[in-house]
């Protein structure tokens, strides 16, 4: 059964909450928002094309004194790539509820860093086919031959700069683990994106 958006935003919820057994000055929330350069790294012979998509979403940061925290967020995510076969071409968009988990470092002029790791599960998202065949395939992660899989697992790393007044820029990574995304033993694929974000985290 495909995730709802009542889903989606219940399990943000349910982040959002539990850091209420942190004290209410070392926890700040915020919102995020920007644009993802997708691509795949794949053993398929073909030549792929990255893709643009968008995330949004709100995050939590635990400060761990003055200079460390752990900022966990709840982030609706594009990924997916292109690729030209023989006598078609496919575009595959993947939408996923992703929960980055990061140790961050903050400077005292603003800057930070950060990285950890990446879960997610996948939504819903289309394989398109065109330049010499037409039509659209829904994936419904049941398991069939070529459907993705549902949960989705990488790496992250994260940079940016925070202004006093709570706004902040970001670049993250996504480096994609789980090789095996789609059903099959015929080839082998993970997501990756390059994400760039503003955002503010209230005081």
């Amino acid at each position: 059964m495909r995730p709802t958006l009542t889903t989606t935003l219940l399990l943000t919820s349910l982040l959002l909450t539990s850091t209420t057994g942190a004290s209410a000055q070392s926890v700040t929330l915020g919102l995020s928002g920007g644009a993802n350069v997708a691509s795949a790294t794949t053993t398929l012979d073909f030549p792929r094309q990255r893709i643009a998509s968008f995330n949004a979403g709100g995050l939590v940061d635990v400060a761990i004194g003055d200079r460390w925290s752990v900022r966990t967020h709840a982030v609706y995510s594009g990924k997916g790539y292109s690729f030209d076969a023989p006598d078609h071409s496919h575009t595959i968009r993947m939408y996923s509820l992703d929960v980055p988990v990061y140790g961050l470092f903050r400077t005292s002029s603003g800057l930070f860093a950060g990285a950890g790791p990446n879960f997610a599960v996948n939504l819903h998202g289309t394989n398109t086919l065109s330049n010499g065949a037409t039509g659209t395939h829904d994936y419904t992660f049941d398991g069939s031959p070529f459907e993705y899989k549902r949960f989705d697992f990488g790496v992250n790393v994260l940079v940016g700069y925070q202004m006093r007044n709570g706004l902040f820029v970001s670049a993250n990574y996504l480096k994609g683990i789980s090789d095996r995304l789609i059903n099959t033993d015929a080839f082998t694929s993970s997501h990756n994106a390059l994400s760039f974000s503003a955002g503010y985290l209230f005081k």
